[in-house]
């Protein structure tokens, strides 16, 4: 008997323009003078889809994903090579996400390792050392990880995670969390704020993430850690939104979104 029914699919058209990544000297003081859109330099080649780039050093090596091999790929542009490094990720992955390197390890997303259950993602976060070919994955199984960052010590990690929490159907506003995990033992990890997204580290002690806010705006939002994080007991820390912002010491880069007007 021939087989009945119906196959519906979809399809993404192969695109044929570059994505590129960026970087624009800034001043000194931003207070007293604006950055010179002149100095805008490309650091990648236009080849494909390069994006989610990010500094190894004083800006001479860059890490990045990539979409030149046909699927996302981690690569490495080391400084005076015009040829693109690609670095170890596991094949069978057909996403990669948020590649960075410290102390000689490389931290990325993938999604190779399938759930045990449905209506969860398989992202999680893995390293590898630069010259080794095994990743070890950082998140445990049964938890879902997006958006690592590393602390400056390189001591500690912080991730969107949805922990073990199945997926809710929310598309605009995912509801992660802020939790943060020890290098050396990944299985130490605390849940520092509810309800946010792309961290990023000041120093070892301060957080900075992103969340919508109960008025609707997209800000973001401060969370300074104790000293000991894991020894703590306080429970969840109280961010303090920081948009618009105010700083006199230090700057973050964002990109502003008015609301439509009704």
């Amino acid at each position: 008997m021939e087989p009945t029914g119906t196959i519906v699919f979809t399809s993404v058209g192969r695109p044929y323009y570059g994505f590129d990544l960026f970087s624009l000297h800034l001043p000194s003081n931003l207070d007293d003078s604006l950055p010179d859109f002149s100095s805008e330099h490309r650091l990648t080649d236009g080849i494909s889809i390069n994006f989610n780039g990010h500094f190894v050093d004083e800006g001479k090596t860059l890490v990045y994903i990539s979409e030149r091999t046909g699927s996302a790929r981690i690569f490495l542009n080391p400084p005076g090579n015009a040829s693109p490094r690609l670095l170890h990720s596991p094949p069978e992955s057909l996403f990669h996400d948020r590649p960075l390197i410290k102390n000689d390890r490389l931290y990325f997303i993938s999604a190779h390792e399938p759930p045990e259950k449905p209506l969860r993602s398989w992202s999680a976060l893995y390293s590898t050392r630069l010259h080794e070919k095994t990743a070890v994955r950082l998140t445990p199984y049964g938890s879902v990880d997006y958006s690592p960052a590393i602390s400056h010590s390189g001591n500690l990690i912080a991730v969107a995670s949805y922990g073990p929490r199945p997926w809710r159907g929310e598309f605009h506003d995912l509801q992660t969390d802020i939790v943060v995990l020890h290098e050396s033992d990944p299985a130490k990890r605390v849940v520092v704020c509810q309800h946010g997204g792309w961290p990023t580290w000041s120093g070892d002690t301060t957080l900075y993430f992103h969340r919508q806010s109960d008025d609707g705006w997209w800000s973001i939002f401060r969370a300074d850690l104790p000293d000991n994080i894991f020894a703590s007991s306080g429970g969840l820390l109280a961010p303090i939104r920081v948009t618009p912002l105010v700083f006199t010491a230090s700057r973050l880069l964002l990109c502003p979104i008015a609301k439509e007007s009704s």
